[in-house]
């Protein structure tokens, strides 16, 4: 599997805490069957996690790509970024202040939970039309989605990639976030499942699990699409594949 959202790099944001706490989810990613992970640190988030690209966040990436190597060497390490939907950051991903996934066109972006549908596609739009493909992070958790889940068919429609968390589908972010990520998984709107892993108590990046999970609900080649298939595509930079394409 491949794991394209994880807040794994130490003391960046609201994720590892530590080194030891990074070594501790790199040992738990490869024990419940990550082989490769693209690590998106928040960023864009003013006075909290802004995390530009720059030589510092650069030397941050390496040190952990050196520690990943150390306590997992056959983990394989990819750069990214989880991006907050500001008004401003279509033009600050263009402009390379923000990155991409694993070097790619494809960015992962995130919005506040009571965003409405037309200020999060807005943001998305024009990232895309700047030439990005936007992948929005665990839409089941936005409230607008969760109310109305079917408007996500909209942001397939544009070409837009939608990645589901492991915790959602576990149901461990409580009933709304299941009945949106179940809504989704049913009518085939989904591409990627990630962990979003932040701790290695809580949201943790052991991803077996959710693939057992996935796998008795909808079958070993859906489980596949969205934990290897679609994981894979993102990080060579390939066109994503939903469930009828199977």
């Amino acid at each position: 599997m491949i794991d394209i959202h994880i807040h794994i790099v130490p003391e960046i944001d609201d994720g590892s805490r530590s080194v030891e706490e990074s070594r501790y989810m790199l040992l738990q990613a490869a024990d419940g069957g990550t082989t490769g992970m693209i690590v998106t640190p928040h960023c864009n988030i003013r006075g909290y996690f802004e995390n530009y690209n720059g030589q510092e966040l650069q030397r941050t990436l390496e040190a952990f790509a050196e520690l990943a190597k150390e306590t997992v060497p056959q983990m394989q390490i990819g750069f990214g970024q989880e991006v907050y939907g500001t008004e401003d950051a279509p033009e600050l991903i263009r402009d390379g202040r923000l990155l991409t996934m694993n070097n790619t066109r494809y960015v992962l972006m995130e919005f506040p939970f009571d965003s409405s549908f037309s200020y999060m596609s807005e943001i998305l739009y024009r990232t895309k039309g700047y030439g990005f493909l936007p992948i929005v992070a665990h839409p089941e958790r936005y409230d607008v989605i969760q109310t109305y889940p079917w408007l996500v068919e909209e942001w397939l429609d544009e070409g837009l990639g939608i990645q589901v968390n492991k915790g959602s589908i576990l149901g461990r972010f409580g009933a709304d976030p299941y009945e949106a990520v179940m809504y989704l998984l049913t009518h085939g709107m989904v591409h990627i499942c990630a962990s979003d892993a932040h701790r290695t108590n809580t949201r943790t990046s052991y991803m077996n699990e959710v693939q057992e999970a996935l796998q008795e609900e909808f079958g070993r080649r859906y489980a596949r699409l969205l934990l290897e298939d679609n994981p894979g595509r993102v990080w060579n930079g390939e066109p994503l594949k939903l469930p009828k394409d199977l």
